[in-house]
């Protein structure tokens, strides 16, 4: 019989040290299987988990981004209020550049002219809530608005004018441009309704 160093417990013992039917030796050799058992089990757990795929999220580049903080929590996450005292843009922000008048109109709405964004920011965000938002809605052909032209709009924000009035002249001009676009008076009529009602 060997006996380890610190005087205790035999390393190999062939006698029958019998608790339960099994001799010491093979007791070991037992919790010995189960203990590899166990780190071959948490090895495979953790292969598994490295090698399953993680869910993606969405990478989101400025624009959407800036949409989201400054615009989203009014005209909704991908364009659509369903508020109907706030206008949709999903496959309507696009119309407004059917005429020069629409361009400048969404400009130099003040939320637009004085967004917290430098120009080249606010030039990006505006050509992509008109041409990926509004998708479908944008006239063929039309420009993509430029630095220069949102740089002098936000010299020129809207001050004391009935904005519900001057969109309605607009969207006249854009309509009669663009017949298709007949779906930006929904938004006009729906508010002129509450407000003659004065309703919330």
């Amino acid at each position: 019989m060997l006996w380890n160093a610190d005087g205790g417990l035999p390393l190999l013992d062939r006698r029958d040290h019998r608790a339960g039917g099994l001799t010491f030796v093979r007791a070991r050799g037992v919790v010995q299987g189960v203990c590899a058992l166990v780190l071959l089990a948490a090895s495979a757990f953790h292969a598994a988990r490295a090698e399953a795929p993680r869910p993606t999220l969405p990478v989101l580049t400025h624009a959407p981004a800036n949409y989201l903080l400054g615009c989203g929590g009014c005209h909704g996450i991908g364009g659509m209020s369903r508020q109907g005292t706030v206008p949709d843009l999903r496959g309507q922000a696009g119309y407004f550049l059917c005429t020069d008048s629409g361009r400048r109109y969404v400009l130099r709405l003040p939320n637009v002219a004085f967004a917290n964004l430098t120009t080249p920011q606010l030039t990006e965000l505006m050509n992509y809530v008109m041409f990926t938002l509004g998708a479908g809605s944008a006239p063929k052909g039309a420009r993509p608005f430029t630095e220069a032209e949102v740089e002098a709009a936000r010299h020129e924000p809207f001050g004391a004018v009935s904005l519900q009035a001057y969109r309605a002249d607009v969207v006249r001009d854009v309509t009669t441009a663009c017949p298709q676009a007949a779906a930006l008076t929904d938004y006009g009529a729906a508010l002129a309704t509450r407000e003659v009602r004065n309703t919330p």
